[in-house]
């Protein structure tokens, strides 16, 4: 059985490596594939990387609340995710709990790093072998793996990076050069629109990709977007209820006071203008509420807010 390990970020990777040593040790019949171990020198990494995405039907991601919105993440197990019959599973790390996840990444199973959860990932993988263990073989090997895997995840959380720079591996080279030029791209894209035309004008264009864009940057500045959740944003809203970006501008107003006073609370989940006018909407559309997706805590701040909100 092929398992494919999608990791991001230093923790991420520790982890990781841990189940590359250990996985194999206690399931014979699991073949798998880690970039950092399994892309040779001088292979092209992304051709490499899209034959493995083909051939897996089962994946692990190494979840941190460093890495949840990393592209590199998203696109792996979305990848293996629409596989027909392939699973994806993914493994909490630190103090990542399954309510802090967002759509699609919480749409996929999800164990917490601890012992009866790794047991319960253990078993699954298992069932899906040609020849798996029984009951009694599983609990022997785990109980005689687990002691180790439990000290070297804890080792992996208290260990502190060297001061000096460590070499990026070519993946995250690849995912630090795909994120500057997006970031470059939004630095440099918006100028012109936002800065030399009126905000009547603004908030008269029709509502669209590049039209939501330039107002977010208007209307909160300093504040990155996410193209994802603005993509899913953009698909889950009645077009015919928000014909132009006033109309977005109108429910935004309304929901104010309620969206100021849950991210004062809930900061955490407001780092980017995006989440300003998606929970804003979430506030003032019912519909738009049952579209799209949201955290347990987002859900109850609808009701624990909603006295806040405005009528224009």
């Amino acid at each position: 059985m092929k398992i494919f390990f999608s990791w991001s970020g230093e923790l991420s990777q520790k982890v990781a490596n841990i189940f590359y040593e250990y996985l194999p040790l206690m399931l014979n019949e699991v073949d798998i594939f880690m970039s950092e171990h399994d892309i040779e020198s001088g292979t092209s990494w992304s051709i490499r990387l899209s034959e493995e995405l083909n051939e897996t039907n089962y994946c692990i991601v190494f979840l941190t609340p460093d890495n949840l919105i990393k592209p590199w993440i998203l696109f792996e197990a979305g990848a293996i995710s629409k596989q027909l019959g392939s699973r994806v599973c993914s493994l909490l790390i630190k103090d990542l709990r399954p309510q802090d996840l967002n759509s699609p990444l919480s749409l996929f199973q999800n164990r917490i790093f601890n012992k009866k959860d790794i047991y319960k990932l253990l078993n699954d993988i298992n069932s899906k072998l040609k020849k798996p263990l029984t009951e009694k073989q599983l609990e022997s090997v785990f109980k005689k793996w687990w002691p180790d895997i439990e000290s070297e995840y804890n080792k992996s959380l208290f260990s502190r990076p060297d001061n000096t720079r460590v070499k990026l591996s070519e993946r995250e080279l690849l995912e630090e050069l795909v994120l500057r030029v997006r970031s470059l791209e939004k630095k440099y894209a918006f100028v012109d629109p936002v800065y030399e035309r009126s905000s009547t004008d603004l908030l008269s264009r029709p509502l669209n990709f590049d039209s939501l864009s330039w107002y977010s940057i208007w209307k909160y500045p300093g504040k990155k977007i996410s193209e994802y959740w603005q993509s899913r944003l953009l698909s889950d809203i009645n077009p015919e209820k928000y014909p132009r970006i006033s109309n977005i501008d109108d429910a935004i107003m309304k929901a104010k006071k309620a969206v100021d006073e849950y991210s004062r609370i809930n900061p955490e989940y407001f780092r980017y203008s995006t989440d300003f006018i998606t929970k804003s909407l979430g506030f003032v559309d019912l519909d738009f509420r049952k579209n799209h997706s949201w955290s347990k805590d987002t859900l109850n701040a609808f009701e624990k807010y909603s006295k806040l909100i405005q009528d224009k």
